[in-house]
């Protein structure tokens, strides 16, 4: 109950000097207070270390600032820290041992063993190891003043608390923060007993790095009280990450499977792309030849057209000629059939009437004969100058010459 009387006391009092409200969620800080509050009244608690974590930077810094005023109302703060990202390192141990030495409990008695062995060796102590520091400077000293110093009875069950905010946010070089988590471990446990004990309170935000290490390595030394602001949430939120992480794993699984797949296809694609590219090149210089011999094959036709277009020609204007040479042969057969039965209705009127032969010789027109005309049995051929006179000579002729000359002349004519 009288924890939380101090809780609900503090948040009235944050009221009352605050005029708004801070600007983050304040659910799960009062029962992160009096879980802290509880911890450190209860003597009897194993957990020299506990750590209260959470997401939210300022909701952290809000809970250690809160926790910080409770317990230096109550006299039970020993030394704090907080943390940013300007801390020096170095400068942990010397400033939670110059806070020791202010606590009223104390009575300056600490500060004098404390002065003692700085005097000694003002540089080296400094540049000593965590463990040397803490036990040379705080340890030591503790134990020196617990045997000769009965402490007000009213802290004498109570322990003192060393608060650390943002923890995390040190530089880790060297480990440092292992290295320094463990010295405070063995400087607590060395002084468990005194009439000063200490734990040590560490607020600030969850990180894997420090759950490993206060949870496995330091948790051999000594036991850690975890505590999440919001325990249903962190809950919530770490099986909601597990999840997550299992669906993650699943997901780039099959990611990790579809980028083989990819790259698989892709060389697929990239030796199909090669092969095609090689039969493209192939179809192009078949293409190019084929071309080229159809421009060749063209140039022949054209030539071979041109010879045709002539050679029509050629046979058109024979054609034409022909025609006009069938024309003139019609004429003249015509005009020959009409010579010829002019003659023959001639000769039936000469068989009808009395002729002597005298008469028919008289009236025979032997031609003259000329040196390149051909002759009939060493005589020379008369020459006509038209179907009808040479017709005419072979009538003649039948009179004249053997009938056996006459049938010969009369095939060649015909």
């Amino acid at each position: 109950m009288a924890v939380r009387d101090a809780v609900v006391g503090w948040r009235s009092l944050l009221e009352y000097k605050t005029t708004s409200r801070p600007n983050f969620d304040l659910s799960g800080i009062d029962d992160a207070i009096n879980a802290i509050l509880s911890w450190v009244t209860d003597s009897t608690a194993e957990p020299l270390i506990m750590w209260v974590h959470d997401d939210d930077r300022k909701k952290t810094s809000f809970i250690a600032q809160v926790v910080a005023n409770l317990l230096a109302e109550h006299h039970l703060l020993s030394a704090t820290y907080f943390f940013d990202g300007n801390t020096d390192r170095n400068s942990l141990i010397p400033t939670l041992v110059h806070e020791f030495t202010l606590q009223d409990r104390f009575r300056g008695d600490l500060l004098i063993e404390i002065s003692r062995v700085i005097d000694s060796n003002p540089v080296g102590v400094f540049k000593s190891t965590h463990r040397v520091q803490l036990t040379r400077l705080l340890v030591n000293p503790v134990k020196k003043v617990s045997e000769s110093y009965q402490p007000n009875p009213r802290h004498q069950s109570q322990p003192g608390i060393i608060l650390l905010h943002a923890f995390e946010d040190c530089n880790d070089e060297g480990d440092f923060q292992e290295s320094f988590l463990h010295a405070m471990s063995e400087a607590l446990i060395s002084i468990k007993i005194s009439k000063y004990p200490q734990r040590l309170l560490i607020i600030g935000k969850r990180n894997d790095h420090m759950e490993n290490f206060l949870t496995g390595k330091l948790a051999s030394l000594t036991r850690v009280l975890q505590r999440p602001v919001q325990s249903q949430q962190s809950l919530k939120r770490d099986q909601d990450i597990r999840q997550k992480t299992i669906e993650l794993d699943r997901r780039e699984e099959k990611i990790r499977q579809s980028r083989m797949a990819v790259q698989e296809k892709e060389q697929k694609m990239a030796e199909e792309h090669r092969r095609h590219t090689e039969e493209c090149e192939e179809i192009k210089a078949m293409c190019l030849k084929k071309v080229q011999d159809v421009a060749e094959r063209e140039k022949r036709t054209q030539e071979k057209e041109n010879k045709v277009r002539e050679r029509e020609e050629v046979v058109e204007q024979m054609s034409r000629d022909l025609t006009r040479d069938r024309l003139r042969v019609e004429q003249q057969e015509k005009a020959l059939q009409d010579e010829i039965r002019t003659r023959e209705e001639g000769f039936r009127k000469a068989e009808l009437s009395p002729v002597s032969p005298v008469t028919v010789l008289e009236n025979v027109q032997i031609p003259t004969r000329t040196p390149s005309s051909p002759t009939f049995s060493g005589l020379q051929s008369p020459v006509a100058d038209s179907p009808i006179q040479e017709l005419g000579m072979q009538e003649d002729a039948r009179m004249i010459y053997p009938a056996s000359q006459v049938d010969r002349s009369d095939k060649v004519i015909m």
